[in-house]
């Protein structure tokens, strides 16, 4: 089994979370809560430090000062292993094993819990059907069967295969045309609020992120510049805030 993310007000919390990497500051000062059934994006431009925050959640990088807490307990103090199959990650690449099915490909955490067949291919069947491919239809093809929208929709499966109260994404929907980039901004905003997972979001899109984010938390050279819901960001007066409004119109 997962083992679960313990009962916390806060599912994630980065606590004065200072990064250094190749000799420079990503993050500094980084102080953050997200809560369980809450889309919080991270919003910011190339360089700010967003894929580097998500990276600390699931321990791929650890922090040079602070802490980052999953649940009750410090990403240090968890093994990483156990951490990671915990947590759901949608990554732009996708990353689907070429040689295996769809339904193997979405199955591949419960394979590693030691889930049984069964128990796998209903899962697989219950997945497939949330994000819109019927399994019957989708689930014995292979990745190179698929367009880059329903490849990314089994890879949105696929990090929820194991029922993670987490799920990170770093800028999933980028690499899709822009058709395809809406309807799944769309179907994916309507099932992260079903869920009710706590999501980590990142973007450098504004209108993605008005669109997903419960709240949005822009980063300004590793710095924590905003953190408020849509209403507030439309409206904030913060310079980093008006400068990526005025990007995007």
């Amino acid at each position: 089994m997962t083992e679960p993310v313990p009962a916390a007000e806060a599912a994630v919390e980065f606590d004065r979370v200072f990064l250094r990497l190749g000799g420079r500051d990503v993050l500094r000062d980084i102080s953050f809560r997200l809560i369980q059934g809450e889309t919080a994006v991270l919003l910011g431009r190339s360089g700010a430090g967003k894929s580097s925050a998500l990276r600390l959640v699931n321990r791929l990088l650890l922090p040079d000062s602070g802490t980052v807490r999953v649940g009750d307990r410090a990403t240090s103090q968890w093994d990483p292993i156990r951490l990671r199959r915990g947590i759901g990650y949608v990554i732009q690449q996708i990353g689907l094993f070429p040689h295996h099915t769809v339904a193997s490909n979405i199955t591949l955490v419960p394979r590693l819990l030691g889930w049984e067949k069964a128990r796998r291919e209903s899962r697989a069947a219950e997945l497939l059907r949330l994000v819109g491919l019927p399994p019957e239809e989708f689930a014995e093809r292979y990745p190179r069967q698929l367009s880059g929208g329903q490849q990314q929709r089994v890879g949105v499966a696929r990090a929820l295969a194991a029922d993670p109260p987490i799920l990170l994404c770093d800028e999933p929907f980028g690499a899709l045309d822009p058709i395809s980039r809406r309807d799944l901004q769309r179907e994916f905003r309507e099932l992260t609020s079903r869920l009710a997972k706590a999501v980590l979001f990142v973007t450098h899109d504004v209108r993605e992120a008005l669109l997903l984010g419960d709240r949005i938390l822009v980063l300004e050279e590793g710095r924590l510049a905003f953190s408020g819901s849509r209403a507030e960001f439309e409206s904030s007066s913060t310079s980093e805030v008006r400068a990526l409004r005025d990007d995007e119109s």
